[in-house]
């Protein structure tokens, strides 16, 4: 169903590293190569036989991205719940979750800063500011 659902991506070569993260984030790495196997299905299924111009290029950056390891999940994040929860002086529940992902978000857009002392200044950042 996940794979249904994702299928219609509309790559354009102009999308930022940051957002071809994204993307992968949200369909999920393990399943880009069903992915694509599903839109090429679709595709000829429609009686469509232009071919797939987009796809290699695409192929090709996603590979540089798994390949550069970037975090794509919180559970990448060189800090993790029990940091967030002694930084931000909270107990487990969703606002851990919701300081990760807000890190995670960051990362995306600069993969570099995934370096635990720059995340731990985050989550003092995000509690001096008042953001649990």
């Amino acid at each position: 169903m996940h794979l249904v659902r994702e299928h219609m991506f509309d790559y354009r070569p102009e999308w930022t590293d940051a957002a071809l993260r994204r993307w992968l984030r949200r369909v999920g790495t393990d399943r880009v190569a069903d992915l694509f196997d599903l839109r090429i299905a679709d595709t000829l299924g429609n009686g469509k036989r232009a071919g797939f111009p987009y796809l290699e290029p695409m192929r090709q950056r996603v590979t540089r991205q798994l390949e550069g390891a970037h975090a794509l999940e919180v559970t990448d994040l060189a800090v993790d719940g029990h940091d967030v929860m002694r930084e931000l002086g909270i107990p487990p529940g969703p606002k851990v979750r919701e300081a990760l992902e807000a890190l995670l978000e960051g990362v995306l857009d600069r993969p570099e800063t995934n370096q635990r002392q720059i995340l731990l200044e985050r989550l003092r950042e995000r509690r001096a500011s008042g953001v649990p």
